[in-house]
């Protein structure tokens, strides 16, 4: 009866106040449930305590509701915000990465992001507070898929124009992002071009048509320019050095082929006559004869190449001479002595010398000059070793036309 009317009492105070008495059974269910217990001033029999005063028992913390990680798909390049599902009460929940994983997920905070497609595993926990213990959820797989690739912007080969004989390095404009420029052909064209990497060159003026594209990258797809004319033209020649013509005499019936020096580049040298002259000169595929002996004008020219313009020598004179037909060499005889290991002058006597011909002795250790040619005498100076044999020996004159003659003479 007491328990009844004190339990009415503790209802009507706004809060369950249980009196100590001999109903255990339900005290211990209410303390299940965290309910604050007051202890009666009057004791049991049956617990054999007397307090002088009642106290508040402390409270009880309870286990929290399942937690679940519910941020489980995200995309690389998005930072994923972390969620949660599930707990009680108040406490903040925080995540730590168990697994980087072949994502190779990073985390700050509550935001999580990946550097690649792929997984990582994390784990959310709830902290406690005054009425709920911690709680962790499961390791939980969080999955990152490649982002969309986004289109890039138009992009267009602007080196347009070159000259021949030049590199032309190609460049662009516009694209998106990182992905590396790369070029092709699609038409070598008549300026028969050829590329090495971002190079361009043309073998002769003309067109030719190429493409550039800009590779993909993780954020953009690739992009290629429209096909592109480039032209090339023919750069200005340079002027070649000097060229002389070097072919500047000939015989009579004798053909003369014609020369030059001088000159650049590859191109062919051509001749003509000015004026045939006196030689009254005649030129057929560069050689050049006369029929009688006389001078003719003649230039030479070398012609353009794709690097250098024509040049054209200075009119030069080519001389005729009649052709010489020499008559039968004589040697009558000589004067003079030769003395061993000195040196005299000695004449020798004959027919048609000219142009000074070679002497030759059949004694070693002698050496003959030439020194002036008078038609029929030959003034030669002698020299004859120390030591050598005396007696007689022979001179032999020989002319450049290959006439020769012998005359002995006499060494003392």
């Amino acid at each position: 009866m007491r328990l009844r009317r004190n339990h009415q009492l503790g209802l009507l105070a706004g809060r369950t106040v249980v009196r100590w008495g001999a109903t255990l059974a339900v005290s211990s269910s209410l303390l299940a449930t965290g309910l604050v217990i007051a202890q009666s001033p009057y004791a049991s029999a049956a617990t054999n305590t007397s307090p002088a005063s009642p106290h508040t028992r402390p409270l009880v913390q309870v286990a929290q509701a399942p937690l679940t990680l519910t941020s489980t798909n995200g995309s690389v390049g998005t930072i994923l915000t972390l969620t949660t599902g599930g707990g009680s009460g108040v406490g903040a929940v925080s995540y730590v990465i168990n697994d980087s994983g072949t994502a190779a997920c990073t985390i700050s905070g509550t935001t999580l992001s990946a550097t690649k497609a792929g997984t990582c595993v994390l784990t959310a926990t709830k902290a406690a507070d005054a009425t709920y213990t911690t709680i962790s959820s499961s390791a939980t797989t969080v999955t990152f898929v490649a982002a969309a690739l986004k289109a890039q912007a138009t992009l267009s080969l602007t080196s347009t124009s070159a000259t021949v004989g030049t590199s032309l390095a190609l460049v662009t404009s516009g694209g998106s992002g990182v992905g590396v420029v790369s070029y092709v052909i699609n038409a070598s064209g008549t300026a028969a071009c050829t590329i090495s990497g971002t190079t361009l060159i043309a073998a002769k003026a003309g067109k030719c048509v190429l493409t550039a594209t800009k590779a993909a990258d993780t954020v953009y797809k690739a992009i290629s320019s429209s096909t592109t004319t480039v032209t090339f033209v023919a750069a200005p020649p340079k002027a070649q050095t000097a060229l002389t013509l070097t072919s500047t005499s000939g015989t009579v019936g004798n053909i003369l082929t014609l020369t030059s020096s001088g000159g650049s580049g590859v191109g062919v040298v051509s001749y003509v006559i000015n004026d045939s002259g006196t030689a009254a000169c005649t030129i057929s595929r560069g050689k050049l004869g006369a029929p009688k002996a006389g001078t003719c004008v003649l230039t030479a020219t070398k012609a353009a190449d794709t690097t250098y313009s024509a040049i054209s020598s200075s009119l030069t004179t080519v001389t005729f001479t009649a052709k010489v037909i020499a008559p039968q060499l004589t040697c009558r005889g000589e004067y003079g002595l030769v003395r061993i290991g000195r040196t005299v002058m000695v004449s020798i006597f004959g027919t048609h010398f000219y142009n000074k011909p070679t002497i030759h002795s059949n004694q070693a250790g002698t050496y003959a000059d030439v020194i002036s040619d008078r038609g029929t005498v030959l003034d030669v100076r002698v020299s004859l070793r120390a030591g050598s044999p005396q007696g007689r020996y022979v001179f032999t004159t020989t002319l450049a036309n290959g006439h020769s003659c012998q005359v002995s003479y006499l060494v003392r």
